[in-house]
């Protein structure tokens, strides 16, 4: 890598690795391309919708997630519904059904697969709250999912882990709340107390559309990394 003229890193926290590297470095993170705002005003339905997207594994707290639903079916008076939208390795989706049968999910959760792009935001159109609760692995840690900003594009409070970045930019924007990934009594009555704000949740879904129109698109970071590169090539 000592020969190379550019570095280009896709997470802020890579440039730790490379500070023995001389050569020109810039941050283009990997946020989602622009996305038209799809209506004005959000309209609330009987079913509290709670989105995830992205890979559905052990570690990115799928078991979580239908764990925090059961617990909410059972608990509260309110429907709520969980859209699981990614792809799914066999041997654990084998698992995830053995779920859904003993708890008696199959009506309030929905497991889409993976789908086109297009659809993932038709679904988005239909969600409440976007959910990320991933476990503390180094790697989600010092990461700022994709799906954050997707969720800030669709105009969707966020339910995510409480990691420090991850709060920062959450907080910042007041863009939702972020909890313990492991506490799932505490996360189940802060989403069915949050299920009941009409007004706070949409105020949240709006600050972070405003967000994300302001800071975090990718047409804001490719022009960022169109003009380093003309401007370093020039030296």
């Amino acid at each position: 890598m000592k020969y190379l003229d550019y570095i280009i890193f896709a997470e802020k926290s890579y440039a730790e690795s490379y500070k023995h590297i001389s050569c020109q470095k810039i941050e283009v993170l990997n946020y989602p391309t622009y996305q038209k705002r799809t209506y004005k005003h959000k309209i609330f339905s009987t079913v509290f919708n709670i989105v995830y997207v992205g890979s559905i594994t052990e570690d990115r707290g799928v078991f979580e997630m239908l764990e925090v639903i059961s617990m909410l079916k059972k608990q509260s008076d309110s429907q709520f519904k969980l859209q699981l939208v990614g792809p799914i390795a066999a041997d654990l989706d084998e698992k995830i059904q053995a779920f859904i049968y003993e708890h008696q999910l199959h009506e309030i959760v929905e497991l889409h697969g993976r789908i086109p792009y297009p659809e993932i935001w038709e679904i988005y159109a239909h969600a409440d709250l976007g959910i990320c609760i991933l476990h503390p692995l180094p790697n989600y840690v010092k990461s700022l999912p994709t799906k954050l900003f997707e969720y800030m594009a669709a105009v969707l409070p966020i339910v995510a882990s409480h990691f420090t970045s991850w709060e920062q930019l959450i907080e910042e924007h007041q863009a939702g709340f972020t909890v313990d990934p492991f506490d799932l009594e505490t996360m189940a009555a802060e989403i069915s107390t949050y299920s009941k704000e009409k007004e706070l949740l949409t105020k949240m879904g709006n600050n972070g559309r405003k967000a994300y129109e302001e800071a975090y698109h990718w047409e804001i970071e490719a022009q960022k990394m169109i003009q380093f590169i003309y401007t370093t090539s020039e030296k």
